[in-house]
C-alpha cells in the first residue's frame, strides 16, 4: 500500500465511510463557501487576523481531499456578481 492509498483508507475510516456507500460524487457551491468564513477572526490554529485579513479556501487543496472519497468532484457558483 503507498501513502496515497492508506491516507485515503484513514481519511474514509475517520469519516465512517464503508463500502455501503457506493459512489460518492462531491458537488460544492463554491459562492457560498468563503463566505462560511467572513465572520471569522482567527485562523484554525487559533491565531489572531488582522483587522484587514481574512480565511480563503484553497480549490486545490479541497479537491484533493474530496479526492479522498469521491469518485468526481465539482465545483460551482450560483453567486450572481454584485453590480456597483
Amino acid at each position: 500500500m503507498d501513502l496515497q492509498d492508506f491516507k485515503k483508507q484513514y481519511v474514509q475510516e475517520e469519516l465512517g465511510i464503508t463500502g455501503e456507500f457506493g459512489t460518492i460524487l462531491s458537488f460544492i457551491d463554491f459562492g457560498n463557501v468563503n463566505y462560511w468564513f467572513d465572520e471569522d477572526r482567527q485562523t484554525h490554529e487559533h491565531v489572531a487576523l488582522a483587522v484587514d485579513e481574512k480565511l480563503y479556501i484553497d480549490l486545490e487543496k479541497t479537491r484533493n481531499f474530496l479526492a479522498l472519497f469521491s469518485t468526481s468532484s465539482r465545483f460551482y457558483s450560483t453567486q450572481i456578481p454584485r453590480v456597483a
